[in-house]
């Protein structure tokens, strides 16, 4: 199933490449709104880290990164509905309720220091998809700019 509407449609994943929730209004039918998900506190076993943690394995071994990904917007690093953009947003999106979830556990002080080290591997490889989308734009912004140097000569 396709998360975008119709080809063209941009995905809303602008959080891919700067901190804090997604702010794009919600008026903007076309446009996928992906959030965070809000998970209420629960007290957590080892084995419910561990759930959580086989979910993030299964994820990023099933992900693959595109060759690039296509921007609808690409000064403002809005990513257009394209199968390898959508795959790259949906990702995040896992990435990111997956953090969520985990630091909504609350854990007895034995497990404080595995929960910890769980969330700092997701955030860490949310950081690595951000930075590598952050060079997507960049290179595409310098292709961009440098087919317009060429033009004007």
């Amino acid at each position: 199933m396709s998360l975008c509407e119709g080809q063209g449609s941009p995905v809303c994943a602008s959080w891919l490449l700067t901190p804090g929730p997604h702010s794009r209004s919600s008026n903007e039918p076309q446009c996928l709104q992906f959030s965070k998900t809000e998970y209420p506190p629960v007290s957590a076993t080892r084995d419910e880290i561990n759930s959580v943690m086989d979910k993030y394995w299964d994820e990023v071994f099933e992900f693959t990164y595109p060759e690039t990904v296509d921007f609808q917007d690409l000064p403002a690093g809005e990513l257009a509905c394209t199968a390898r953009s959508t795959m790259v947003a949906e990702h995040g999106s896992q990435l990111t309720d997956l953090v969520a979830s985990l630091q909504a556990m609350r854990v007895e002080p034995e497990h404080a220091t595995m929960l910890s080290g769980s969330i700092a591997k997701v955030k860490g490889s949310l950081e690595g998809l951000k930075h590598w989308l952050e060079e997507q734009r960049e290179m595409q912004l310098d292709e961009e700019k440098s087919r317009k140097q060429s033009v004007e000569c």
